[in-house]
């Protein structure tokens, strides 16, 4: 039999589906981390999107830690706590609806403090014609900048060294010892570096010129401004150094015994320190012959002197005169 039910005719069943749309939130604006001083706060937004209502909590860690929540205020931004320890920090944010949660981008937030000193400027050894070269460097978040003081060797307050901003300062033409440091500092603070000592090599006392008779005996001293790990050489203006050379410390003294003619001229000393060195003055060296008077009024003029012992050289005959007679 053919079949003559129509399409129509079959009974339907009718499944009412309900929706409404409702998923998850979306982070549409993720929060940025940052760096911020010790002692003060940042504040971080994070912004979602979603139907129903939805609610907000920031969350924390520390690197290794465990995720702890930090706010419960519900609300899209957080300001991190200003009493946090120096630091990094990892924070989220969390998002919820009746659907559920979802969570943000973890973002750091590094607690910095003042900088730290790695590199501290060192004693150095210098001459007035030479640069001595003092380096400091300093680490740290922010902003690093340097700035250099002077002051006497253990006297004197610090004083600031105008323009003196840089990482390396270069000291010339220094005419005597000086102590130098760096005061490096960012917004959080400073530190300042050990203290370095520029020892300038200078002759503090030099040899004095001496007008002597011959046969007599004569020391030349010569002093440096550094007392250890120095040594002296003498030099004479046309011949080789005679006599005895002695040095205790930074002081070298030349004596010689018997003078003689060939000992007069100029003698100057030099003290040496690795490739550091510095001269004296040059000390001028008289030697004259002695006369001896015999008979009655012996009438001369020598360097214009009115008495005999000044023109000799002399305090033998300090009290005759030139034109007076001199006792055989």
């Amino acid at each position: 039999m053919a079949n003559t039910m129509s399409e129509d005719s079959i009974p339907h069943t009718v499944l009412s589906v309900r929706y409404d749309g409702l998923c998850p939130p979306s982070i549409t604006t993720q929060p940025t981390g940052g760096d911020v001083q010790r002692g003060r706060s940042i504040t971080l937004m994070c912004i979602a999107s979603g139907r129903g209502t939805l609610v907000y909590s920031w969350e924390r860690r520390s690197f290794g830690g465990i995720w702890t929540n930090v706010s419960d205020d519900n609300a899209a931004s957080y300001t991190t706590d200003a009493t946090l320890t120096i630091g990094e920090y990892m924070y989220r944010c969390r998002v919820s609806n009746e659907a559920g949660s979802v969570a943000s981008n973890n973002v750091i937030v590094n607690v910095y403090g003042r900088p730290s000193i790695t590199t501290h400027p060192t004693n150095q050894l210098t001459t007035v014609r030479t640069t001595a070269t003092l380096n400091c460097e300093g680490i740290g978040r922010g902003t690093i900048r340097y700035h250099w003081q002077t002051r006497g060797v253990n006297t004197g307050p610090w004083r600031n060294i105008s323009g003196s901003n840089m990482q390396m300062y270069y000291v010339s033409n220094l005419q005597q010892s000086q102590q130098y440091r760096c005061v490096v500092s960012n917004e959080a603070g400073q530190a300042t570096s050990n203290t370095a000592t520029i020892t300038v090599l200078k002759i503090t006392t030099h040899p004095q010129g001496r007008l002597v008779p011959v046969g007599s005996r004569i020391s030349l001293t010569c002093r440096s401004s550094v007392s250890s790990g120095v040594t002296f050489s003498w030099s004479h203006a046309s011949s080789d150094v005679t006599g005895q050379l002695t040095q205790s410390g930074g002081t070298s003294t030349l004596t010689i015994i018997n003078v003689t003619s060939s000992d007069a001229g100029s003698y100057v000393c030099t003290v040496r320190s690795g490739s550091l060195s510095a001269m004296s003055n040059r000390a001028t060296v008289t030697v004259y012959a002695q006369v001896i008077f015999a008979g009655s009024n012996v009438q001369f003029t020598a360097r214009g002197q009115r008495h005999l012992g000044a023109a000799l050289g002399t305090t033998e005959f300090a009290g005759e005169h030139v034109t007076s007679k001199v006792a055989t």
